[in-house]
């Protein structure tokens, strides 16, 4: 049978979606009543430092902040999809929460809980990118002005957009903004650091800002018309994947297996994966292992190392 895509009325910041009506081949049967496939098992032999360090390098994408940290959820994730029919709409959500709790980030297991992970599928990306530029830009993340059109445009089948904030070493957060004057002076105080919201002083380090960079929401908006032949099972591992990390989008195949590479054009049948590989588990086990206080430079090698110990102990 073929999916029923409709729209419910998306709450507050989605406002802006669009009517849903255009059916997808993507699936035979419910996913609901479906046996869940185990994640592709990839065997890692002689794994190298160098393909490591590659791959953290062309995946990873700091937050748009002065400091430029690595982003993480702190808080638990509480994802709502909309778009499919009832059952696929569930099935995404609940994989996105099974990887979640399988790399160690926190879910949110109150039914009530307020979203901060939302899976768009449209098969109108554009205009409810217009939508949301217009009425919620924040969802966009933080961003100069002068840059706010070319971010909110749809250029992938699955795309993500991440609202982050910064903790001081209080826990006090401040949502990330780029182009607000007001926050740009956190950074410029000799060795310390003022946050201008709260006025607290963060003393740093040579390695660490003595910051920490958060996911406050993030957005995962799928084109229904480039994904109409996909099976939902490698496309909710995606969306997971990006839902929980903040990755580079890229035209090229990656380096090693990773449903990262779902959709590259470069990427022959024969490389492509069905599911989140053993990369990809352990770059997200890293993510959510390391010290992301650490500034860009050291956080990204702190990440390959925690990467490569997931893999060595998978052996």
């Amino acid at each position: 049978m073929t999916l029923r895509v409709f729209v419910p009325g998306l709450a507050t910041l989605l406002a802006a979606a669009v009517a849903l009506s255009m059916p997808v081949r993507a699936q035979t049967s419910d996913p609901a009543t479906q046996p869940q496939k185990p994640i592709e098992d990839v065997t890692v032999l002689g794994v190298q430092d160098k393909i490591i360090r590659d791959f953290v390098t062309s995946t990873v994408a700091p937050t748009n902040t002065l400091i430029g940290q690595l982003a993480r959820w702190e808080k638990g994730i509480c994802p709502v999809t909309t778009g499919l029919s009832p059952g696929f709409n569930a099935f995404v959500t609940a994989r996105v929460k099974e990887v979640a709790a399988q790399i160690g980030a926190k879910v949110e297991t109150n039914s009530h809980c307020k979203t901060n992970v939302q899976i768009i599928f449209t098969p109108h990306p554009q205009g409810l990118l217009n939508g949301i530029r217009r009425k919620a830009p924040g969802l966009l993340g933080s961003h100069y002005k002068a840059e706010e059109k070319d971010l909110a445009t749809a250029r992938y089948p699955i795309q993500a957009w991440y609202a982050t904030a910064t903790a001081d070493n209080r826990g006090t957060l401040t949502v990330d903004d780029i182009g607000d004057i007001s926050q740009q002076c956190e950074f410029r105080v000799g060795k310390s650091v003022i946050n201008a919201s709260t006025c607290n002083i963060v003393r740093g380090s040579r390695i660490n800002e003595g910051w920490r960079s958060e996911f406050a929401n993030v957005a995962v908006v799928v084109d229904l018309n480039k994904i109409a032949d996909t099976e939902i099972g490698p496309v909710a591992d995606d969306v997971a994947m990006l839902a929980l990390a903040q990755i580079k989008p890229s035209e090229a195949c990656r380096a090693v297996p990773s449903i990262s590479s779902l959709f590259a054009p470069d990427c022959d049948a024969d490389r492509r994966v069905k599911a989140l590989t053993e990369y990809d588990l352990a770059y997200l086990r890293g993510l959510y292992q390391m010290d992301t206080g650490l500034k860009a430079g050291l956080a990204q090698i702190n990440l390959a190392d925690w990467m490569k110990r997931s893999l060595d102990g998978n052996r």
